[in-house]
C-alpha cells in the first residue's frame, strides 16, 4: 500500500488522445470532418497541424436542427425550452498549438473588453438622452455578438447523429494531414454524407 505524503506535489490528470483517430474528411471544400462516436480528433493543432499544447481540454458541443430557430419568431422562451429538449451533444478535444492558443486568448480578451466597453457606452448614451448614439452602439453590440463571437468559436457542429458528429472549422494543414491519414488506413465503404 502506498503511503500518503502530504508534502508531495498534486498529481494532475493529463488527457491522452488516441493518435489513430477514426475521424474522416467528408467534404474538403467545406472543411467538414466526420468523427464517429467513441473516437476523437488527433492531438494536433486544429488550425496548422503542429503538435498540440498540453494539457488538452475537451469541450461538449450542442446542436439542434436549424429549423428550430423559427420558434424565435413566436417567443424566445418557447424556443429555449424546445431547443433544450431536442438538442444533441458531442464531446471533442480542442487541440491548439502554443501560437494559436495565445492568439485565441488575445482575441477573446479583446472581444470581452470591446463588448463591455460598448455596453457601458450604450448605457451612458441612454442616460444622457443621446438616443441615436445609444441605438447605434446597441446595433454594433448585436453585430459583434453574432459576427465576432462566431469567429472566436474554434469548431462548429454541422450535424450530430447516433453514429457521430460532423464538424467544421479546421485549418487547411489539419484537413490535409487528416485526409492523408484516413486514406492510408482503411476508410468506411459508405462515409456519411453532409446534411442537405
Amino acid at each position: 500500500m502506498e503511503s500518503l505524503n502530504p508534502f508531495a506535489p498534486p498529481k494532475s490528470e493529463v488527457l491522452m488522445i488516441d493518435t489513430h483517430s477514426k475521424a474522416v474528411v467528408i467534404d474538403r471544400q467545406k472543411g467538414i470532418v466526420f468523427v464517429p462516436n467513441g473516437s476523437d480528433l488527433p492531438s494536433r493543432c486544429l488550425k496548422c497541424n503542429a503538435p498540440a499544447r498540453l494539457p488538452i481540454k475537451s469541450q461538449t458541443f450542442y446542436w439542434h436542427s436549424p429549423g428550430y430557430f423559427l420558434l424565435l419568431l413566436l417567443f424566445v422562451v418557447v424556443y429555449l425550452i424546445v431547443a433544450f429538449i431536442v438538442q444533441k451533444k458531442f464531446k471533442l478535444s480542442i487541440c491548439l498549438c502554443e501560437k494559436h492558443h495565445k492568439q485565441h486568448q488575445w482575441m477573446s480578451l479583446l472581444w470581452t473588453l470591446a463588448r463591455y466597453g460598448l455596453f457601458a457606452l450604450m448605457l451612458f448614451s441612454f442616460s444622457q438622452n443621446l438616443i441615436v448614439l445609444g441605438v447605434i452602439l446597441a446595433v454594433a453590440l448585436l453585430i459583434g455578438v453574432f459576427v465576432i463571437r462566431r469567429k472566436l468559436t474554434l469548431l462548429q457542429m454541422v450535424h450530430i447523429k447516433a453514429e457521430g458528429a460532423q464538424v467544421k472549422g479546421f485549418g487547411e494543414a489539419f484537413l490535409e494531414a487528416l485526409n492523408a491519414q484516413s486514406s492510408s488506413t482503411s476508410t468506411p465503404s459508405h462515409p456519411p454524407t453532409t446534411p442537405s
